[in-house]
């Protein structure tokens, strides 16, 4: 069978979910046998996954300066150092697994994957995490992550990652409040002006979804350990394929693709010195690195042109 047409088969289940995603509804569609259609799809898989790190990585200083100036556009230009989001999604089993199961069962009452995306302002993928069941906790996934790990190499200094209130705050990682403390009227603005920046990391993951639907109820049996690298390596197939069809069709002037399928997918998912620390209040002495960049990048939102 010709390249063009495997790869249309695969491209084929990877953008549809249900009934019509079942192997005999591709063959009858494609004309051709429930064998050729898993095959095609393995072969394309394979070609693709073997372009992992030429598609997925950390953004060119063009790129990095490109998402610091939406940052600062969107909010302020104190914020501009956090360019990056980080936000967990799950990837819906069509089937209960066989395998472990239970351990797949996630908040949502539904058997999953645990995904975490690190992206863009403009929606690009430059990390992730998949493999982890869905009764795992987003921070716990995100752990394993390149980023996590290298983060002294890979994330600069005064710079930071924004992500929601489920992941821990730390001086390079910053979240919004949570209860009570998002009461407080000061807090609350904070939250508004966090979520009015962090909103991309949510519109990268419908992004994702609504592009290759197979995401929102993977028709993969997991029986077995094979089972369940099969179910990741079809996700992370899907993850290479939109990575590098973004840079093809955005490139880094585009940060508004194209609402229709972002709302498809989403349908389903400096230091202080020693002498001025004796004029710092006792409780604020205490404070972790996370809690102290936390306070910083409030104070300097309030201090900005938008309250000024």
């Amino acid at each position: 069978m010709p390249v063009e047409e495997q790869l249309a088969i695969a491209l084929y289940r990877f953008g549809h979910f249900g009934n019509s995603a079942s192997v005999e509804s591709v063959a009858q569609w494609a004309g051709c046998s429930a064998g050729t259609v898993v095959n095609s799809t393995r072969r394309v898989m394979q070609a693709f996954l073997s372009m992992h790190d030429d598609v997925i990585h950390y953004p060119s200083p063009a790129d990095k300066e490109a998402a610091k100036e939406w940052v600062e556009a969107a909010s302020c230009a104190a914020w501009r150092d956090g360019y990056l989001f980080v936000d967990g999604t799950l990837v819906p089993l069509a089937d209960k697994p066989g395998y472990h199961g239970e351990a797949y069962f996630d908040r949502k009452s539904n058997y999953s994957l645990n995904v975490q995306l690190i992206t863009l302002p403009n929606l690009r993928i430059v990390d992730y995490v998949i493999g982890h069941c869905g009764s795992a906790h987003d921070s716990t996934a995100f752990m394993e992550s390149h980023t996590f790990k290298d983060r002294q190499n890979l994330i600069g200094r005064g710079e930071w990652i924004w992500a929601d209130s489920a992941y821990p705050i730390e001086a390079w990682c910053v979240t919004p409040y949570k209860k009570p403390a998002s009461n407080v009227p000061e807090n609350k603005t904070f939250n508004f002006w966090v979520s009015h920046v962090r909103i991309k990391s949510e519109h990268a993951v419908g992004y994702l979804k609504g592009c290759f639907q197979s995401l929102k109820g993977l028709r993969q049996q997991i029986k077995n350990e094979t089972d369940h690298l099969r179910a990741v390596e079809w996700i992370r197939t899907c993850i290479i394929i939109h990575t590098l069809i973004h840079g093809i069709e955005h490139h880094n002037e585009d940060m508004d693709p194209e609402e229709d399928i972002i709302a498809e997918g989403l349908s389903s998912g400096s230091s202080s010195s020693g002498s001025d620390d004796d004029r710092v209040p006792a409780d604020i002495r205490r404070e972790t690195a996370g809690q102290r960049k936390h306070r910083k990048v409030k104070e300097n939102l309030f201090q900005s042109q938008l309250f000024n």
